[in-house]
């Protein structure tokens, strides 16, 4: 029997990871942010939370938008914003297809913000 076979791993003491946000807002989270986010204290959760609800886009919000052709400014997107003023919408064909697309618009700008959050909160965490 060999020394490796011999000895025995030592069990490692790891804080518990768990997820303090509320459900309905971990369903929407990119699955990297939930695992990150679940590996911070309850506190840093709460941050997280605060100022994610504060930087994220409603798509109902967006659809009002549309309505006025203002959504890709809403989701910060001003070169498309001024192209789709350019081509006045695609010559509303694109308009038309965006009804369809506010949702996703909505979801991807959530999901960059999330995780422009996570990694402020690990830059912080590294320098604090």
């Amino acid at each position: 029997m060999s020394e490796e076979q011999g000895t025995q791993a030592q069990p490692v003491e790891r804080q518990e990871a768990r997820l303090y946000v509320p459900d309905s807002l971990a369903a929407t989270l990119p699955a990297m942010v939930r695992h990150s986010l679940a590996k911070l204290p309850a506190e840093r959760q709460a941050e997280f939370v605060e100022l994610y609800r504060k930087r994220a886009k409603s798509t109902s919000v967006g659809y009002l938008l549309w309505f006025i052709a203002w959504h890709y400014a809403y989701v910060g997107k001003w070169g498309v914003q001024f192209l789709f003023w350019f081509t006045l919408g695609g010559l509303l064909v694109w308009w038309l297809v965006d009804a369809f697309r506010i949702p996703g618009l909505v979801r991807q700008y959530n999901e960059d913000v999330a995780v422009s959050l996570m990694r402020d909160l690990a830059i912080m965490a590294q320098a604090g």
